[in-house]
């Protein structure tokens, strides 16, 4: 009996002291370890050392419409040799990136875009000659990686990079997003996912590490109103023209940075942006419907919630998702239909047929709602394949699918590709939860399913953002869109498929155009009815413009890549014909900057260091393990009895 005994709580302890110390490790090095919960190096010798960390300055410009931003991050060397630092970080999945540069003391090194494989190649070389470089690279839509070698000990490099992008607009709320950390991504079963985000990732901590400051510029032409953020604690000064800082001035990297503002008049006017480059033009063109338009019968619907259970739903995001569909719910009218998904490992629904929207079954759906509990993994496929699938309930009720998740999976492909097979005539909504959600996928999803995107951040404002997106849901203004030249001279627009116009929610297209003072003709249905009407704008002339088109027209590309689309050879000669053309950041593409100085001889050893993340404020993050002081605990109960039973089974041995 005790020989089984034995064999049982020695298995144990050794299991329990292998899961303590995985848990404790998030990265190995042929020669050091770094330990994210104490922030040091251990290395070979056994000796600790603060790890390479890495310090964010955002100088942030907006101009209208447009946001100009430079991202400015200091890695530093605190070690007695040299290091390669590595860092992934999130930008906004709608950002052009069209610049990196490196500094070193009072030499500043311009970087270049080069093919991907290419630039890989130029790094290595240079690596290993000793020359201090730096490479961009983008891993996902919204996710990049940098890679600095050869930092002296005690260096400090200052690597920057820039872009454009556009400011949003919601319900007569503008708006801007810098994203600072990201949501670690769940692998399905059976995805492959070359990126290791856990690798990159640390806990939080109440010092702030991984600081960013912040010096944004609010120009937008108009008198501001409400600018304000649901993230940070800022200080504006300023007139007209305001300055926006955070209050505390350095913050840590958890959490992404909104800022929003009205306008006094929130009367929106369509517009259009212009700016020549090489000989061509590009335009930005907004497209804004009148209140009048809006003035239709509701009709009758079909809306199919999908909400994401997971473990990374965890804490507050879990809160709001179940605050914001039991608002969803309480906007359905009686002619309406409806059904719930919760989704996890795998996913239930709250009937295998939708429900008519009485007051009965919503009690039956909001009991459902509010039992839900965050835990196990997201298989997000299966569940949004079975809302598309579901039997219409009626052949004249329009179909809405309205997915609510944080949007942490690796197989995006795999779900973008199902979304466009079975699509049809439904409308897909994705709805953002959380300190930092994957809002790529999000905006793919919504604008391949001819809907539209919400982001909800701020536990308070649930029930506004939910009322706002269900106004949207019921009264389009304008859909089957199209816009061509007046003398049918338009050469790109994108995206090519245009969404419907919502109510406050205008339409933003990039359009590439013969001459720089269209006539523009916009055809479509409103209020059930087509329409075709010539519209003309003086035209702004503004930087940037060329560059959006160019991340939107690589974007669509990119889309048919993955979904199978075209001859993906010729596709991604494409982009990267434009990526380099225009001086742009793509998947296919990368930025390298090379210091010609040789910094590090050829015998001096160079150490690679990965720089932790912070994890997403208010995350929690799902346990495949105890966690580290627990799983220490219990090892040591482990081996204390299996001890014991060891000594007592020997004494009866004797």
């Amino acid at each position: 009996m005790f020989n089984y005994l034995r064999v049982i709580f020695y298995t144990a302890a050794l299991f329990c002291a292998a899961e303590s110390s995985l848990a404790t490790t998030t990265t190995t090095d042929t020669h050091n370890t770094t330990t994210a919960g104490d922030f040091v190096v251990i290395d070979a010798q056994g000796s600790k050392h603060p790890s390479l960390q890495v310090a964010a300055k955002a100088d942030v410009k907006v101009n209208g419409l447009l946001i100009y931003t430079t991202l400015t991050q200091r890695f530093y060397n605190p070690l007695t040799e040299f290091v390669e630092g590595s860092y992934q970080f999130p930008l906004p999945s709608t950002a052009s990136v069209d610049s990196l540069q490196i500094k070193i003391g009072s030499r500043v090194i311009i970087g270049e875009v080069k093919e991907k494989q290419a630039a890989q190649r130029s790094y290595e070389k240079a690596k290993n000659k000793g020359q201090r470089t730096a490479l961009l690279q983008q891993n996902r839509p919204n996710l990049f990686k940098i890679d600095v070698a050869n930092i002296s000990p005690g260096e400090k490099i200052d690597v920057t990079l820039s872009y454009v992008d556009k400011v949003s607009y919601n319900d007569g709320t503008y708006g801007l997003t810098l994203p600072t950390t990201y949501t670690p991504r769940y692998n399905p079963r059976g995805a492959d996912d070359p990126i290791t985000d856990q690798s990159f990732r640390s806990p939080n901590n109440t010092s702030v590490n991984n600081p960013i400051e912040l010096n944004l510029t609010l120009n937008t032409g108009f008198d501001v109103t409400e600018l304000k953020s649901n993230s940070h604690a800022i200080a504006v000064t300023g007139g007209r023209e305001k300055h926006v800082q955070f209050i505390n001035r350095f913050e840590p990297m958890n959490a992404d940075f909104n800022l929003s503002w009205q306008q006094n008049n929130r009367t929106v006017a369509s517009s259009l942006y212009v700016e020549t480059k090489d000989h061509e033009h590009y335009g930005m063109l907004t497209i804004a419907a009148q209140p009048s338009a809006f003035k239709q019968p509701t009709l009758p619907k079909e809306t199919i919630f999908v909400i994401d259970t997971s473990g990374s739903m965890g804490g507050e995001s879990i809160a709001q998702a179940r605050a914001a569909l039991v608002q969803g719910l309480s906007f359905l009218s009686p002619d309406d239909y409806f059904n719930v998904i919760e989704f996890n490992s795998t996913h239930t629904l709250l009937s295998d047929n939708s429900l008519p929207a009485n007051k009965q079954n919503i009690g039956i759906a909001s009991h459902f709602v509010s039992n839900l509990k965050a835990d196990g993994g997201t298989e997000m496929v299966p569940p949004v394949i079975e809302a598309l699938s579901l039997p219409a309930k009626k052949p004249d009720v329009m179909r809405q699918v309205i997915l609510i998740t944080d949007g942490a999976i690796s197989n995006e492909v795999e779900l973008s590709q199902s979304v466009n097979l079975l699509l049809g005539d439904t409308r897909l909504f994705a709805i953002a939860i959380g300190s930092a959600p994957n809002e790529s996928l999000f905006r793919s999803l919504a604008k391949n399913g001819r809907g539209s995107f919400v982001k909800i951040n701020d536990t308070s404002a649930v029930s506004e953002q939910m009322k706002s997106l269900f106004n949207k849901i019921a009264k389009p203004a304008m859909k089957n869109l199209e816009i061509i030249d007046n003398n049918g001279s338009i050469i790109s627009l994108q995206p090519e498929s245009l969404p419907d116009v919502y109510y406050g929610e205008p339409l933003t297209v990039s359009l590439k155009l013969a001459h720089t003072n269209p006539r523009l003709r916009l055809r479509g249905i409103q209020a059930d009815q087509s329409f075709d009407r010539i519209i003309e704008y003086a035209p702004s002339n503004v930087s940037g413009v060329a560059k959006l088109w160019a991340k939107e027209r690589i974007e669509d590309l990119n889309d048919r890549v993955r979904l199978g689309q075209g001859d993906p050879s010729l596709l991604k000669q494409s982009i990267v014909a434009l990526s380099i053309k225009h001086n742009v950041l793509t998947p296919y593409t990368s930025f390298i900057a090379i210091d010609h100085q040789v910094a590090r001889s050829p015998s001096d050893k160079l150490t690679r260091k990965l720089v932790p993340n912070l994890t997403p404020k208010g995350l929690a993050v799902p346990q495949t393990s105890l966690g580290i002081t627990l799983l220490a605990l219990l090892s040591v109960l482990c081996l204390l009895v299996g001890s014991a039973v060891l000594i007592q089974s020997q004494r009866d041995d004797r």
